[in-house]
């Protein structure tokens, strides 16, 4: 007799869809949206940078940054109207924004402790294409 090994997540998998009927799955309408995903390296300032050079992101929903030693920033966003959000990320090591914004943002990161340099490492944004 041969043994078969499952894993716990494909048995998870195989009850939670056996927990629903047919009439759910054929009513059901998942929307999808593609999801872009943009990647920057590293670099330095004083006063602040935009990401991309200060191209739009339509509806950013994460915005991760890989930050230096001695390095705190406020992630804007910024619209074509002159609106803007933001939110503080204090350093250092990898720290994550979640907008919950819709429309297109253009996104500047911001030095939060002038006098310091901010060495980002690298980081990304994900938004919608």
């Amino acid at each position: 007799m041969k043994k078969f090994r499952i894993s716990s997540s494909f048995l998870l998998f195989t009850v939670f869809a056996l927990m629903f009927d047919s009439t759910f799955a054929a009513s059901s309408t998942v929307t999808s949206t593609a999801t872009g995903h943009y990647v920057f390296g590293k670099t330095s300032f004083k006063s602040y940078v935009w990401v991309n050079g200060g191209s739009y992101f339509k509806n950013p929903s994460l915005v991760c940054v890989e930050l230096g030693s001695n390095s705190n920033i406020f992630v804007e966003y910024h619209d074509s109207n002159g609106y803007y959000d933001g939110e503080y990320l204090p350093g250092p090591n990898w720290q994550c924004a979640y907008p919950s914004l819709t429309g297109n943002y253009k996104i500047k990161l911001k030095n939060a402790d002038t006098g310091n340099t901010v060495n980002i490492v690298g980081g990304e944004v994900n938004y919608e294409k």
